[in-house]
C-alpha cells in the first residue's frame, strides 16, 4: 500500500464547458493568478499566517495549459476574470482559437469605474486578435464585441439581464498576434534611440546669446 499525504487540497480556478449529454465536459483552470489576497498569498503575509493560524487559507493553484474548449466547429480561447488584460497571453491563447470568451466575477468592483475598464481593457484584446469576444459577468458589464471593437450587445452594470446576438468565428491572425515580439522589439528599440537623442540633444552646447544695450 502507498499512502499519500497531502497538507492542503489543490484549489483551482476552472471553467467547465458541457455541450450536450453526449459530450464530455471541456475544462480549463486559470493559469494567471494576479488578485493578492484573494487567489494567492503574497510573501509577507505567509509569514504572519505561520504565526496565527485564523490567517491561513488556501492559495488557488495555476492551470497548466492553455485549451481551447471546442464543440463541432467551435475553438474558444476562454478567459477567466484579469486574464483578459494581457495582450501577449491572449494573443498566444487565442492564435489557433475562432472565438474568445471571457468570464469574470465583477462584483467586488461595487459601483466604481473598475468595471468601464475592465471592460474596455476586454475590448482592446478582441481588436488585437481579430476575434468576436464574449463577455459573461455576474454583475455587468457583459457584451457581445465585435473584432473591430464594436459593441453589439452591452448589458447594465447591476441589472439582470438576457444577451442575444450573433457572433461570426475566424482563425484568421491579425499582425499583432503573428508579430507581436516583433513589434515589442520595434517599439523598444523606438524608445531607447529617442531617449538617446534627446539626451545627445540636451548636451549640446548652447549658442551665444546676444545682449542689446538698452
Amino acid at each position: 500500500h502507498i499512502k499519500v499525504a497531502i497538507d492542503k487540497p489543490l484549489c483551482l480556478r476552472r471553467l467547465v464547458f458541457c455541450p450536450g449529454e453526449k459530450s464530455y465536459p471541456c475544462k480549463y483552470g486559470k493559469i494567471l493568478l494576479k488578485i493578492m489576497n484573494g487567489e494567492y498569498t503574497p510573501f509577507p503575509f505567509i509569514i504572519f499566517s505561520k504565526i496565527f493560524p485564523y490567517l491561513q487559507g488556501y492559495d488557488f493553484s495555476p492551470g497548466q495549459k492553455t485549451n481551447l474548449l471546442k464543440h463541432k466547429g467551435l475553438s474558444i480561447a476562454t478567459l477567466i476574470c484579469f486574464e483578459a488584460i494581457f495582450p501577449n497571453f491572449v494573443a498566444n491563447f487565442a492564435k489557433n482559437a475562432n472565438l474568445i470568451v471571457n468570464v469574470s466575477n465583477d462584483a467586488w468592483f461595487g459601483k466604481t469605474s473598475a468595471p468601464f475598464q475592465h471592460l474596455e481593457m476586454a475590448r482592446v484584446r478582441a481588436v488585437e486578435t481579430g476575434r468576436y469576444l464574449i463577455r459573461a459577468t455576474n454583475t455587468g458589464f457583459s457584451a457581445i464585441i465585435a473584432p473591430n471593437g464594436k459593441f453589439e450587445k452591452v448589458s447594465e452594470l447591476f441589472k439582470k439581464q438576457i444577451l442575444i446576438g450573433e457572433v461570426f468565428t475566424s482563425k484568421e491572425n491579425t499582425f499583432w498576434v503573428s508579430y507581436k515580439n516583433f513589434v515589442i522589439v520595434l517599439f523598444l528599440l523606438s524608445f531607447f534611440a529617442l531617449i538617446f537623442i534627446l539626451e545627445k540633444r540636451k548636451k549640446r552646447p548652447l549658442p551665444p546669446q546676444i545682449f542689446k544695450n538698452s
